[in-house]
């Protein structure tokens, strides 16, 4: 995307972290090559950035947002530290209690570990319950990350000029 005015940096970065990071689901882990009602599951969540040859940049103050689709065929369990599970998106919002079965939260990770750099993935693995239906049934889990671009790499401040000069002799 070429930058014609300063309005066109505001687009490209509205538009990075749904054009540029890559969420996958992978790893059901479980007791079995099944899940029966009750049991418990862990699921590995992956956030890629783009690398630096996609056009890639930082992100930080990143937020995970996980939603299990039917809360009757399983549900997600609160993470424990070092992360802090919210009702919503803002920091003010509600905390859940972890260990508590809920479905859909939002996942504050500690200070360290909330920094997507320029081709990093981040992971985060989710423990899960299944329901208690004997029927069991079959959903999609949702996930997604809210991100700042890093405006500190993207704008730099305190930069210099290129050195100009001028010789000067002095005849004595």
């Amino acid at each position: 995307m070429s930058i014609d005015n300063l309005e066109d940096i505001r687009t490209a970065v509205l538009n990075y972290v749904d054009s540029n990071v890559t969420i996958t689901v992978t790893n059901l882990l479980s007791a079995g090559t099944t899940i029966n009602p009750g049991e418990g599951f862990s699921l590995k969540l992956n956030a890629a950035n783009a690398s630096a040859a996609n056009g890639g940049i930082p992100l930080k103050n990143i937020v995970w947002w996980v939603s299990a689709q039917d809360e009757t065929v399983f549900k997600l369990i609160v993470p424990d530290e070092p992360y802090v599970a919210r009702s919503g998106l803002s920091k003010s919002s509600p905390k859940l209690t972890p260990g508590t079965q809920v479905d859909e939260m939002y996942i504050f990770p500690r200070a360290v570990d909330n920094y997507l750099g320029i081709g990093d993935t981040d992971s985060l693995t989710i423990s899960c319950k299944a329901g208690s239906g004997s029927t069991g049934g079959a959903c999609f889990i949702f996930a997604k990350v809210y991100a700042s671009v890093d405006d500190a790499w993207l704008i730099p401040k305190d930069q210099d000029s290129i050195t100009g000069g001028r010789y000067i002799e002095v005849v004595g």
